[in-house]
């Protein structure tokens, strides 16, 4: 009877190590996939404001700056102007855009932006703990948690 149940022990366990893996690797499978279609999306804001900025002079500090201008057809855009400004699979939210300037080493300052979208909107409603240890990595590697670019990129 000790054995049977021993060995009843040794599969739970064997099957919880298993499922424990395959949530990590079906996890990561969904993360690649979303990040392809955020990054695409953030890339086509990049691309967005480069237009605007050559159109214009400087770069847009909103989304609605940048929404007009394509629907005014003064920029084209390979992305719809409508979704522009959400991140894929974040229930609407916003993705992050910052304007500035930046100090180049010989002293003068060059317009910049920034655009991200953290994991926390994109992953949200996936395993909590992966996107928990996902947040931990970035903060010891002290780099952003989700994705960036900027017009330095």
């Amino acid at each position: 009877m000790l054995k049977i149940g021993l060995i009843i022990a040794a599969v739970l366990l064997t099957l919880l190590c298993a499922n424990s893996i395959l949530r990590s690797v079906r996890f990561l499978s969904e993360k690649q996939k979303r990040e392809t279609i955020v990054l695409a999306r953030l890339l086509c804001i990049r691309d967005v404001q480069y237009a605007f900025y050559e159109k214009k002079g400087y770069y847009a500090n909103n989304f609605d700056s940048l929404i007009y201008a394509i629907n005014k057809k003064e920029i084209i855009a390979a992305c719809a102007p409508d979704s522009l400004k959400y991140i894929p699979f974040s229930k609407q939210k916003l993705v992050e855009m910052e304007v500035g300037k930046v100090l180049l080493s010989d002293g003068t300052d060059k317009e910049a932006f920034e655009i991200k979208a953290p994991f926390f909107s994109y992953l949200a409603d996936l395993d909590e703990e992966e996107i928990s240890r996902l947040q931990t990595e970035s903060i010891r590697l002290k780099s952003y948690p989700g994705l960036r670019i900027s017009s330095e990129d």
